[in-house]
């Protein structure tokens, strides 16, 4: 879990493949977001979004709970 509180800033996000056998480690996905754009205007809020990395297609799904 991770708790943000900058909903203007942009954050990245990066999904690697660590395998114990190798040195190289592969980069499944990278995402980069601003959390006010998955903001609605008016409640309730999303609690859950879908990022894409454009390179690998690799998804995720991020779920949010919103506090005040």
């Amino acid at each position: 879990m991770v708790s943000i509180t900058d909903f203007d800033g942009y954050f990245t996000v990066c999904f690697l493949d660590y395998d114990f056998s190798s040195l190289d480690d592969d980069t499944l996905g990278i995402y980069k977001f601003r959390p006010a754009d998955y903001f609605q205007e008016a409640l309730p809020f999303p609690d859950h979004f879908v990022m894409v990395d454009s390179t690998t297609g690799a998804g995720i799904n991020v779920n949010v709970v919103w506090t005040n």
